[in-house]
């Protein structure tokens, strides 16, 4: 890494943060918390630096691997992240898992937008257009991919990660509305999280749920997702729910 402590201190740097952290507190556990496990590129240079670390003695008890990710994952290359990362023998922990989906590629695959037809490559989803659809079309098929997305990779890391070395998983945050860039995320904001802006939950939840259940998840597409508020009160049109 280009940086000016491991310019300086070149992989003595790695050592030096756990060997303190072990020794102010013997009984915690000590993560190596790092992104984009899921590039073979990257991964094969993680792989190397933690082996060597591992190895050396340094006190590791487990990998984090941050899933921040976009729409339609695909499976083998998750498999193929969380066995490179159980053959360390460690605990394996799903970290800071979120799920983008505003970006005008994706939205123009999903064909957001029935009446208006598919949006084009170059145009962004507003906030109110991912909640309250498009000229009152509901969202379906963006919120299903979204849905969809964290179900894989949830059902990646039940099905590929041995118990023993299942430490958890953990979302990069909670609602839409505090997100880190809910309102900017390079020149566009984005609703990756579970529950939307206004606190109702999305489809992303039950993605997620259904996930750890082992469940492939899917929905009806002849279903009605009805994101507007009634008499006070959020109605979705869901049986799930």
């Amino acid at each position: 890494p280009d940086t000016f402590w491991y310019d300086k201190m070149g992989e003595v740097l790695m050592m030096l943060a756990f060997d303190p952290a072990r020794s102010a507190n013997p009984s915690c556990k000590l993560f190596s918390n790092d992104y984009m496990f899921v590039k073979t590129e990257k991964r094969a240079g993680m792989m190397t630096n933690l082996r060597k670390l591992i190895d050396a003695g340094v006190p590791i008890d487990g990998i984090g691997m941050q899933l921040h990710s976009e729409v339609r994952p695909v499976p083998a290359e998750l498999k193929a992240a969380f066995d490179d990362v159980v053959s360390l023998g460690k605990l394996v922990h799903a970290s800071e898992i979120d799920v983008l989906i505003n970006n005008p590629i994706y939205i123009a695959e999903a064909k957001v937008g029935y009446d208006n037809g598919p949006l084009i490559a170059g145009e962004y989803v507003t906030m109110e257009e991912l909640y309250y659809g498009i000229d009152g079309i509901n969202n379906v098929d963006l919120e299903y991919a979204q849905g969809k997305s964290y179900n894989m990779i949830v059902r990646s890391f039940m099905e590929n990660v041995p118990d023993a070395q299942k430490y958890g998983l953990t979302t990069w945050g909670f609602t839409d509305k505090t997100y880190l860039y809910a309102q900017n995320h390079y020149g566009f904001s984005d609703y990756p999280m579970l529950f939307g802006a206004y606190y109702n939950k999305k489809r992303a939840y039950d993605g997620l749920l259904e996930g750890l259940n082992g469940v492939d998840w899917e929905y009806e597409e002849s279903l009605t997702w009805d994101w507007r508020w009634g008499n006070g009160e959020y109605e979705p049109k869901a049986p799930w729910l």
